[in-house]
């Protein structure tokens, strides 16, 4: 026997626990188990094998498997020995019926499944499945985060699927939720599968759910979710709403979330929200400001902020954004160029638009300085810029005027004019010293760059290995490469 392990198998059962402690339960169960009956006896302790993680949160906010060897070995080694003590289970949703279909978890109660696709889930959340038959029961805490690649429509019927599974068969949930795809609007209802007669979400007390339209919202609101205490929901936009709110067609407020929507959950002590009233038609004078508003959430005992947003070519028709604060969520509703700023440091990702005005310098000033952590950025505007971004930067020497995105992993740069491509690539107006990933239009990117030989734009690209180019708004070309090589 080695000496130095001698050492060690002489200290004390409850020191080893004590040290062993300091390290994650995952490099104490893969790193000591099998070494010496000593070592498992304490490695099988329920400090170490309660909870289970098998994911790795990533730089950009996403999380992916553990390295290869370490997942093979639990899954071969360890969950055998371990699976009865495991109460938490954190994997890979790709992974997870194999993980149940070799071993059973009689005391599994808290489920995460990262990067949920419409495949996995149509396996997942069916009557048939294993995971539904033994755990329908058993289960009290579900968090899902949505793979970021899925299409909209497959998203869509994965996540109706989804919600109609948990509340007609889990009659033991207490806490959902279910993070991803925040960038993206859904375009149809997604709870509208729910059965009235049969549904369990009467015992939840935690719900984080990204849903359409009121109609979803009125679903949720039917009287089932008597215990309630916390309501953190994201709703896409009102299209184009006749909708009346306080006797008036106006804007969701304050006054409206009151005795409309929090009124029929009695235990509710939180309500984090994140809602959109656009293209809505205003036909009262004068027409609502971002302080009557504002004045409503304060009226009601809100900490919120909104601003509005009234066309230009219409000015009955306006839209209004109205969030909670502090802002919790990863994500939040696009925004506009009246965007009033404030301080977002949980968002990783965004999508700007404005159909109607340019954004100019101050917004993106006030865009990087709202949104710090920022993983994930779209822009939406074909509006030609008041000032175009390479006179500004010629005649302002000074760097300290470069506005800097200095988290900002992946921009979306398609649906614009070309002088935001510009902005966003050129080292005298923007540092993005982690971009490594950017879609663009074809034509615009190889302007912007000169064909890929403008030395203005080789430092923010410098670091860029996936290119997704587009002609209008189809995707013609993937590259993995260095653009100036």
């Amino acid at each position: 026997m080695d000496c130095n392990l001698a050492h060690i198998l002489n200290i004390p059962d409850e020191i080893l626990l004590n040290i062993f402690t300091k390290f994650t339960n995952i490099d104490v169960l893969y790193s000591l188990v099998g070494i010496h009956e000593k070592f498992d006896r304490i490695a099988y302790d329920s400090k170490f094998t309660e909870i289970i993680d098998l994911t790795a949160l990533l730089p950009d906010g996403s999380y992916g498997s553990l390295e290869d060897d370490i997942i093979n070995r639990f899954y071969t080694v360890l969950l055998p020995r371990i699976h009865n003590n495991v109460k938490s289970l954190t994997v890979q949703a790709s992974s997870f019926l194999n993980i149940i279909s070799m071993n059973s978890y009689p005391n599994l109660h808290m489920l995460t499944l990262h990067n949920l696709g419409y495949n996995v889930a149509s396996h997942i959340f069916t009557e048939n499945s294993p995971f539904v038959y033994c755990y329908k029961h058993q289960i009290t805490h579900l968090v899902m985060t949505i793979k970021d690649d899925l299409r909209i429509r497959l998203m869509e019927v994965a996540m109706s699927q989804i919600y109609g599974a948990i509340s007609m068969w889990f009659s033991k949930l207490q806490y959902i939720s279910v993070d991803g795809h925040a960038h993206i609007s859904y375009t149809r209802r997604i709870l509208s599968g729910l059965s009235p007669s049969r549904c369990y979400f009467s015992g939840v007390v935690y719900l984080s759910i990204k849903i359409h339209d009121l109609d979803d919202c009125f679903c949720l609101l039917d009287g089932g979710l008597r215990q309630l205490e916390a309501l953190c929901v994201q709703l896409d936009n009102l299209h184009f709403s006749r909708m009346t709110i306080n006797d008036e067609n106006s804007f969701i407020d304050g006054n409206y979330l009151t005795n409309d929507i929090t009124c029929h959950m009695a235990r509710l002590r939180e309500f984090t929200f994140d809602i959109i009233s656009d293209n809505t038609s205003i036909n009262v004078y004068p027409k609502p400001s971002s302080d009557d508003i504002r004045r409503t959430f304060i009226d009601n005992g809100y900490h919120a902020d909104c601003y509005i947003d009234y066309s230009d070519m219409n000015d009955t028709i306006g839209r209004c954004h109205i969030y909670s604060l502090p802002f919790t969520m990863k994500s939040i509703q696009r925004v506009t160029s009246k965007f009033p700023g404030g301080t977002f440091t949980n968002v990783r990702r965004l999508r700007i638009l404005d159909f109607e005005r340019s954004f100019e310098n101050s917004f993106f000033v006030k865009i990087s300085q709202s949104f710090p952590l920022l993983h994930l950025l779209s822009v939406s505007n074909t509006i030609e810029r008041l000032e175009k971004p390479s006179h500004r930067a010629m005649k302002n020497k000074d760097t300290s005027s470069v506005i800097e995105f200095p988290n900002l992993m992946e921009i979306y740069l398609v649906d614009v004019h070309i002088d935001y491509v510009e902005q966003f690539l050129c080292c005298l107006n923007t540092r993005l010293p982690s971009l490594s990933t950017l879609h663009a239009h074809y034509e615009q990117l190889l302007t912007v760059t000169k064909n890929f030989t403008r030395n203005e734009t080789r430092i923010n690209c410098a670091k860029v290995k996936d290119v997704y180019l587009s002609e209008g708004m189809d995707l013609i070309g993937y590259a993995d490469c260095d653009l100036f090589s």
